[in-house]
């Protein structure tokens, strides 16, 4: 994979993460490398991996140009990860931003496997720190494991349904350790996709080692993306850290139907507890995890205050429900705080931005059933309308 992004840029290390890390799409491994192999030798002359880059830039201006009508209808920022080892993206997006092109804002995780990936990024002119009106650099983004659906969310003792498998460890831990200390050395705050409780534990101790010459303070705001199949005591850890949880509700919609089977009882039993996250006063913010489910943030909401599927029937753990102000701080003002953009945005007040949505009913008085039929009136980014119905 290092090979082929360096060769022939972010889409196909995209690709091979949609595929082996999220997994669910249908495609057999073995295809996979067939395809990727393909690509890579394709990309071995400078020509070939010049036009594929580029491509990706291309794409990259019109997917800001035509963002769809969900996010115009319903979003302000969007926290995305992508690797760009050259920089081509980025600079695309830094193109659009100065014509004032962005719809949106745009935080930016930076997915590196590697420090001299990093580097690379950081001597692009891309560092921590760098900004423009609406997008910046955000945190480095460590991909410890898969998906729960996949079997490949690493679970340290097994899964209830495949007995002898565990899941991936994608990044073992004195690479995830070195790559993290590069990130927090420079002031970079770093984040890691976790699913399962080993990829969950192996975050930790590398939140805990950052921070220990600190004396345990996390002023870089590290972080735990996902934080769904969790051990007793995982959120005990992590909220003695201070580290924040990025989750995704909407996860439920799907999961609720496989974790016991995966994970057995008792430990389906800990997991996806996003209430008591909240209740226990951690940081946390909310996301979709985009194409993995839908950008709607109102079916996030519903799900996070209902802990039912989209489609209706009986709640799942709904001890671990929160309330809709619970919910909409997590999505909101939880958000800001999480990219240091707290004095900013994040709520609606004198001297911050006026980013906004108007809905066509009050959220907090509609029947939990309507929440995700909420239609959106208008959306305000800066103070400037993006959308209008």
């Amino acid at each position: 994979w290092r090979r082929l992004a360096r060769r022939a840029g972010p889409a196909a290390v995209t690709a091979a993460a949609a595929l082996l890390l999220w997994g669910g799409l249908g495609f057999h491994t073995a295809c996979l490398r067939r395809e990727t192999a393909a690509l890579t030798a394709w990309c071995e002359t400078p020509e070939n991996a010049a036009a594929y880059a580029q491509s990706e830039a291309d794409r990259a201006r019109a997917a800001a140009l035509q963002a769809d009508q969900a996010q115009l209808e319903q979003l302000w920022t969007l926290l995305d990860s992508y690797p760009d080892p050259t920089g081509m993206v980025l600079a695309a997006l830094e193109e659009l931003d100065a014509q004032d092109a962005l719809p949106l804002r745009l935080t930016l995780q930076c997915a590196m496997d590697t420090p001299e990936d990093l580097q690379a990024l950081w001597d692009a002119g891309y560092r921590p720190g760098a900004h423009g009106k609406r997008w910046k650099i955000g945190p480095l983004k460590l991909f410890l494991d898969g998906s729960l659906g996949a079997r490949t969310a690493w679970l340290r003792g097994g899964y209830a349904d495949a007995p002898g498998a565990h899941g991936l460890c994608c990044l073992p831990m004195a690479e995830a350790l070195a790559l993290a200390r590069k990130a927090d050395a420079a002031g970079m705050q770093v984040v890691a996709h976790a699913i399962g409780d080993g990829a969950m534990e192996e975050m930790l101790d590398i939140i805990e080692t950052l921070n220990a010459p600190r004396g345990g303070a996390n002023p870089l705001r590290h972080g735990v993306v996902h934080c769904q199949v969790t051990a007793p005591g995982q959120w005990d850890r992590l909220a003695a850290l201070g580290a924040g949880a990025l989750v995704q509700p909407i996860f439920l919609d799907y999961d609720h139907t496989i974790v016991t089977a995966r994970c057995g009882a008792a430990l389906a039993g800990t997991s996806y507890a996003f209430g008591d996250a909240v209740r226990r006063g951690l940081p946390v913010s909310y996301g979709t995890d985009a194409p993995v489910e839908s950008l709607d943030p109102l079916r996030n909401l519903y799900a996070a205050v209902t802990r039912r599927p989209l489609s209706g029937g009986a709640p799942w753990q709904p001890q671990q429900a929160v309330t809709r102000a619970q919910a909409l701080f997590c999505y909101t003002q939880g958000s800001a705080w999480q990219e240091f953009a707290e004095a900013e945005k994040g709520r609606l007040a004198p001297g911050l931005l006026a980013d906004f949505t108007v809905l066509d009913r009050d959220y907090f008085t509609v029947p939990e059933a309507d929440i995700p039929r909420l239609r959106v009136q208008a959306t305000v980014t800066g103070g400037q309308v993006m959308y209008r119905a």
